[in-house]
């Protein structure tokens, strides 16, 4: 497993978390997935996929050379670019579909494996309807669900209707996610033995949740929130015109232009106590992954990012390494 060391941080009381050459973070870098290094901005590249399209997602599978990445594609007609999820070989880098790709009426993203490597879950948008943009929302949002389909791209199902944002629990009886109305998001978790839910927060908390991530233990989970913005505000339709974003439809990342910052936020999973901020980031649409051994948080951002102390949030921040998209930390 990979263990990050501490070093002294000048002219600050506490000790800050280091940077290790061995760290692997797989991520969404330049438009291609790749190896981040934590010490320089010399990213591996691993794909090289033409533009327009771009990788907006990453996950590994654990104990194996295979991540499903979500690859981005313009539309065929008038419309917002959408999302397959491909298999990538970490060996070979050769790609293969997975889900997705063939109606353009669909995007697919955020995939999520299974424990065991057997199934992916990932969040299925509407794209052919106009969405909808929040305050404090990261993107604009269409109508979504949790599915899941097997490695190999068969059996693909519905797990849970009119949600986003899923996380496995690690032992793979539990799933985080999120749901959103007028009033705020909700996370929620499901049991997948029994189907019975529990609100973890409930809306009206926060103007948006996005990357929630279960720690390794299965304890606690993570995620972003917005700085500064009310839930409460009335939600505005966003059409393929409306200038919302930065760039063009095909521009990666498909993002609001630079809208509130976001801090990274902690809770327990059995609800007994509630969440609280762990690093005021103002991260620029961050996302988060946990170390194999989840001491620590890896936060990436568009303006830079963050090596987090899961214990004590003290900061690394790494300017050098900036992008969009969720990741993974893998283990040696």
């Amino acid at each position: 497993m990979l263990l990050l060391a501490c070093w002294p941080a000048s002219n600050v009381a506490a000790q800050a978390p280091a940077a290790s050459p061995s760290a692997a973070v797989l991520a969404p870098v330049g438009r291609q997935a790749g190896w981040l290094s934590l010490v320089a901005p010399r990213p591996r590249f691993l794909t090289r996929f033409d533009s327009p399209d771009y990788v907006s997602d990453v996950a590994l599978a654990a104990g194996s050379n295979r991540a499903a990445i979500v690859v981005v594609h313009s539309p065929t007609a008038a419309g917002v670019p959408y999302g397959q999820i491909m298999a990538l070989d970490l060996t070979s880098s050769s790609v293969s579909s997975i889900v997705g790709g063939l109606d353009a009426n669909e995007s697919l993203g955020a995939p999520v494996w299974w424990p065991d490597g057997s199934r992916l879950l990932y969040q299925r948008e509407d794209v052919s309807v106009v969405g909808t943009s929040y305050a404090g929302g990261a993107t604009v949002q269409y109508p979504s669900r949790i599915e899941q389909v097997n490695a190999d791209g068969t059996d693909r199902t519905i797990v849970v209707d009119d949600a986003r944002q899923p996380a496995v629990s690690p032992d793979g009886q539990k799933l985080a996610f999120v749901q959103r109305s007028e009033a705020g998001p909700t996370l929620v978790i499901r049991g997948l033995l029994d189907g019975t839910e529990r609100i973890l927060i409930p809306a009206g908390q926060f103007g948006d949740i996005v990357s929630p991530r279960y720690a390794p233990g299965g304890d606690r989970i993570a995620f972003m929130a917005p700085v500064g913005f009310s839930p409460t505000q009335t939600p505005t339709p966003t059409t393929a015109e409306t200038p919302l974003l930065d760039g063009t439809w095909f521009g990666a990342p498909l993002r609001l232009a630079h809208g509130a910052p976001w801090d990274l936020w902690i809770l327990s999973t059995d609800g007994s106590s509630p969440a609280t901020r762990l690093a005021a980031l103002g991260a620029d649409d961050g996302t988060v992954a946990w170390s194999p051994d989840g001491s620590q948080l890896f936060v990436y951002g568009g303006t830079g990012s963050f090596i987090v102390d899961a214990a004590t949030g003290e900061v690394l921040s790494l300017s050098f390494v900036a992008g969009y998209g969720a990741t993974s930390w893998a283990s040696d």
